[in-house]
């Protein structure tokens, strides 16, 4: 049977859901949730995390984590296996996550779809541009075969696989945050974020949302894409939701 592990990340002690394989971790960890697993064991970032966002988990999974397959979701935001939803959330639970890792690599959240015509310019729009012009310099010169990843994904795509979730097989797992962390730790070495406010200075979670998809493209793996739960909602409207969103996004790409 394999070993499973999929991480809860979350700041704050919430109402939990009971999912075999699934463990709460709590992340920036200052103070202690009850029974939940802490990022500020062992290997880790977790004085990052006010930069890092879950990526301080990620780190800690990818340090101390032994295990067949890992994953990441957030305390409201799970991968479900229906596309709409009335009465109860149907999780994406650990029989169904090792039959589809099976077949696959990676299971992620649905492509998120910018509004503006590139990945390049949706991210102009909410965050500095020059994050951007810094990582493809970084990429340039520590992992040369991947600029033609990147110049495609960020300047010639508009879809993208966004929220910081994934269920994986370890060792590739592992390989994706090595390459990671040694680009987000470079450009930390590089650029000065101290004048942005709290939101901007996120920085390092925004840009993974954009880096996955440069490290999956390059080496060609086989994706299984699941729509994903927002559960501070009820089912019902969480999957109107995701209609509205969709809608939203198709009517709005169209004008660009």
């Amino acid at each position: 049977m394999s070993n499973t592990k999929v991480m809860i990340i979350t700041h704050k002690d919430v109402k939990r859901v009971k999912l075999e394989g699934y463990e709460y971790m709590q992340v920036g960890s200052a103070d202690n949730i009850p029974n939940a697993m802490r990022d500020n064991t062992g290997d880790n970032i977790s004085q990052k995390n006010s930069h890092y966002c879950e990526l301080t988990a990620q780190y800690w999974m990818w340090k101390n984590l032994e295990c067949d397959y890992v994953g990441l979701v957030h305390y409201r935001r799970f991968f479900i296996t229906k596309k709409f939803e009335i009465f109860r959330f149907n999780y994406l639970k650990k029989n169904k996550i090792e039959k589809i890792m099976n077949k696959y690599d990676f299971i992620l959240p649905k492509k998120y779809k910018c509004i503006e015509p590139t990945v390049y310019e949706n991210y102009k729009k909410h965050h500095y541009a020059s994050d951007l012009d810094v990582i493809k310099d970084i990429i340039a010169e520590k992992y040369p075969d991947y600029s033609d990843a990147y110049d495609y994904i960020i300047y010639k795509q508009r879809r993208l696989y966004t929220r910081n979730m994934f269920i994986a097989k370890k060792e590739l797992m592992n390989q994706y945050s090595e390459w990671l962390f040694n680009i987000l730790f470079e450009l930390e070495s590089r650029i000065d974020i101290s004048d942005r406010d709290s939101y901007q200075q996120r920085i390092y979670g925004f840009l993974s949302e954009r880096l996955i998809n440069v490290w999956l493209y390059k080496n060609n793996l086989k994706i299984c894409e699941k729509n994903i739960a927002f559960t501070d909602m009820n089912p019902l409207k969480d999957s109107f939701r995701r209609i509205g969103s969709s809608l939203y996004t198709f009517f709005f790409s169209r004008r660009k």
